[in-house]
């Protein structure tokens, strides 16, 4: 059965086009001297697309692939009004937890006949139950999908992930930096890499590093470890690699019965792990760090891996991190 969406999602790249722009300034007024006015949002369209049914294509390099045809639509607004032709499509890729890559591709003809390309990216992913739903084609609450709230989707954006890489942009750019720092910074979120990249030729993140140096470490509001928890970078082979390091032998962790247990690809030996105990007693609220064969306990996730156990004071999250630095070294 064919179904209508409404205010497809898939026009939001071009909507950011057309709205921002200065208060009280059209597009031909010359450009003001002095203090710019704050930028407003203006309605610009809605775009509306008939869909077809689902082709199953099959099994690809990373996951199923599922193709939703795009049948044709309209685009109707105060900037922009026009048709979506046929042809176009939802290129997908769903992963085994259901977990989906969107890749959209279609076509739009103004009134005036000009035809505009457009190609959006996007992710899919709830609940294993409502993806279950979602991918047998039944219908499910929007709610289930889609955030109503800033600060859900923010947590749930922490969540889901399993790096950061943050590039200088505007105030919602630093609320989602600082969030997810808070985050790892008081063991709400797993521990993960956080990257800021600066182009070659600026400053923004240097600057930023420079003011959490001199107004946040000097007068003691966080902890020297705390700035083990990112790195900032201008070169994209550096933050690749701050990434790939963190998992090269760290997997992920959890708590049992008060301990933090460390997954791993390999056990350290036992020299590393007189090391760890060592440098690393001051995370410790008793007891040592020991190393524990697989396989794990039944409600393990990973019960073939290697992992570590100790029993973590769960306040210098950045100490653990730079203990996890260490462990990739095995």
């Amino acid at each position: 059965m064919k179904k209508p969406i409404s205010a497809f999602i898939i026009g939001l790249s071009m909507l950011a086009m057309f709205v921002i722009k200065p208060a009280g300034l059209s597009a031909q007024e010359p450009r003001p001297t002095g203090a710019p006015a704050p930028p407003r949002l203006t309605f610009a369209f809605e775009l509306r697309v008939r869909v077809g049914n689902p082709v199953e294509v099959g099994q690809v390099t990373h996951g199923r692939r599922r193709i939703v045809p795009i049948e044709g639509g309209t685009i109707k607004g105060p900037m922009l009004n026009g048709t979506v032709p046929a042809g176009g499509a939802d290129w997908q890729t769903i992963q085994a937890d259901g977990f989906t890559e969107l890749d959209t591709r279609y076509m739009i003809k103004t009134d005036k006949g000009d035809l505009v390309y457009v190609q959006n990216g996007g992710i899919r992913t709830a609940a294993p139950d409502v993806m279950k739903k979602l991918l047998a084609g039944e219908v499910v609450d929007p709610k289930l999908v889609y955030f109503k709230y800033f600060f859900t989707r923010k947590l749930i954006f922490v969540k889901e992930t399993h790096a950061f890489a943050l590039f200088p942009g505007g105030f919602g750019t630093h609320d989602e930096a600082c969030e997810a720092l808070t985050l790892l910074q008081t063991g709400k979120s797993s521990l993960m890499p956080v990257v800021f990249v600066d182009a070659p030729d600026n400053t923004y993140w240097h600057d930023w590093y420079d003011f959490i140096r001199r107004h946040m470490l000097q007068p003691g509001f966080i902890s020297p470890s705390d700035l083990h928890l990112f790195k900032v970078t201008c070169d994209l082979d550096e933050a690749v690699e701050e990434i790939t390091t963190f998992y090269r032998n760290y997997h992920s962790s959890r708590y049992v019965n008060g301990q933090l247990l460390i997954r791993l690809q390999r056990l350290p030996s036992t020299a590393m792990l007189a090391r760890l105990n060592h440098d690393f007693s001051d995370i410790l609220s008793q007891g040592e760090i020991m190393a524990a064969a697989p396989p794990g306990d039944a409600f393990d996730e990973a019960p073939h891996l290697p992992r570590v156990l100790l029993w973590f004071n769960r306040m210098h999250f950045g100490r653990l991190r730079q203990m996890i630095d260490v462990l990739n070294q095995c």
